[in-house]
């Protein structure tokens, strides 16, 4: 049997990463029948790997944040900034790898305990293989901002799609602009659908979970500009 990196087949079609763009509706069903975790769990490991680190290259290389850079290594004078370059960008992606793990598990979880508040019963698999198959949109909006560092210039501390972007801020109206976003609105819409079909739950019920998850995104952007 070929292993299955994500994407559906003609031989037994299963959920893909690419449908989850392109046709949601039904990836929703086939999450539901065959909820695939470890082979569309590696490729998203490998496409953040790709985009945290071209990210914490281009990041080290920035004009808005050379100053900072040359004063940390400066710290360290033993090693210079290119001795610490390598190691910087490999503790940015161990660290994504270990905030997207916390934060797919921790999202499922809430959602489970969530969905059994409303007497619905669903498998845990299936809920996480949503929450993984729905980060694919993550990692699009991720290789959207390195491409405006790398392509444009921009800075890289504010998302290219967010109001954030448009709108200039500070502080803790940045973090909140920074988190409205057209990926995130993408992901309220799709998360209701997809936890209305595979958890069974009513129209009503489905978007007030997908929209306390979106109230707690916001909250969270906030909290961290704020400190």
């Amino acid at each position: 049997m070929k292993p299955n990196l994500g994407f559906a087949t003609k031989e037994e079609e299963k959920p893909s990463l690419l449908g989850m763009l392109v046709n949601p509706g039904k990836q929703y069903a086939l999450i539901r029948q065959t909820p695939l975790v470890w082979a569309p769990l590696t490729l998203m490991m490998v496409i953040f790997a790709v985009l945290v680190g071209f990210k914490a290259d281009f990041y080290l290389n920035h004009p808005y944040l050379s100053d900072e850079w040359i004063r940390l290594t400066m710290s360290a004078p033993v090693l210079d900034a290119q001795s610490l370059k390598p190691l910087f960008i490999a503790a940015s992606v161990a660290a994504a790898w270990l905030a997207y793990l916390s934060a797919l598990l921790l999202s499922t979880g809430i959602a489970w305990l969530t969905i059994r508040l409303f007497s619905r019963i669903v498998q845990f698999r299936s809920l996480f293989s949503f929450h993984l198959h729905l980060s694919v949109l993550y990692a699009l909006s991720l290789a959207l901002n390195v491409l405006g560092v790398a392509g444009f210039g921009l800075d890289p501390r504010i998302p290219v799609t967010s109001l954030a972007g448009i709108i200039p801020a500070s502080g803790v109206l940045k973090g909140l602009l920074s988190a409205i976003e057209v990926f995130t609105i993408w992901a309220l819409v799709l998360y209701a659908g997809g936890i209305r079909e595979i958890a069974g739950l009513s129209k009503r019920q489905a978007w007030l979970i997908s929209l306390l998850f979106f109230l707690a995104d916001l909250l969270l952007n906030v909290i961290l500009a704020a400190s």
